[in-house]
């Protein structure tokens, strides 16, 4: 016959206290008081409150003196990652790279469109801040 002490495990203490507490304070809330409190936190949870600040959101059917619902910044963060996740798989397709043909670098088919497409709004805009750059050089240049 042994006789070995268990182990005091002060965790399962404290979870055994606070799950005793936590019973005993819904056990004297009444029924109906329970029960409102809990359609106020549900309805809490999927309406939109007041702002604090002056424009928040405005979209999504929420008015730029709201902020959003907790249910609706839930949905938003899920869909934010699932979109996010998605845009990377696309983009690390074969029509989204560059690789080297030998000597020179190619681009995948969806790089070489977008350049087709827009190449001459890219050569502008970049043309733009070239020459703006050479235009404030001169007109701020000490020797002008």
């Amino acid at each position: 016959m042994t006789t070995e002490v268990a182990k005091f495990d002060p965790s399962t203490y404290v979870d055994k206290v606070r799950d005793k507490i936590k019973q005993s304070l819904v056990d004297v809330i009444p029924d109906e008081q329970w029960d409102a409190m809990l359609r106020a936190e549900i309805a809490a949870f999927f309406k939109p409150s007041p702002s604090h600040s002056p424009a928040t959101h405005s979209h999504y059917g929420v008015l730029p003196s709201e902020r959003p619902s907790e249910f609706h910044r839930i949905v938003t963060g899920v869909l934010e990652e699932e979109v996010k996740k998605r845009a990377r798989a696309v983009l690390d397709g074969p029509d989204w790279q560059s690789y080297w043909d030998g000597t020179r670098q190619r681009v995948g088919e969806e790089i070489g469109r977008i350049a087709r497409e827009n190449g001459h709004l890219i050569l502008a805009k970049w043309l733009e801040a070239a020459i703006a750059q050479v235009i404030d050089h001169v007109r701020f240049s000490p020797h002008g």
